[in-house]
């Protein structure tokens, strides 16, 4: 579960930034450009856990959770009766 409250700093922190780039604006010629920038780089923010899994392998992954999880004390199987 760390990697999901480290996803959503990353997405708080994006959105704090474009909020704050839009806000710092001194024209409002390239206002529609910088907010497509900062929409996509939102997205991206966003999605960065399905491109993860995509571009990983889930084999890898599952192996790496049961030998962390075989690892961990208390783990073990229950002693017989």
């Amino acid at each position: 579960m760390e990697w999901l409250g480290n996803w959503l700093k990353e997405v708080i922190m994006v959105v704090l930034l474009a909020t704050f780039v839009d806000m710092l604006l001194p024209s409002r010629s390239m206002e529609r450009y910088v907010k497509l920038v900062l929409s996509l780089l939102v997205l991206v923010t966003l999605l960065n856990p399905l491109i993860r899994i995509v571009t990983d392998d889930p084999l890898d992954k599952l192996s790496a959770a049961i030998s962390k999880m075989d690892r961990q004390p208390g783990a073990a199987a229950p002693k017989p009766a």
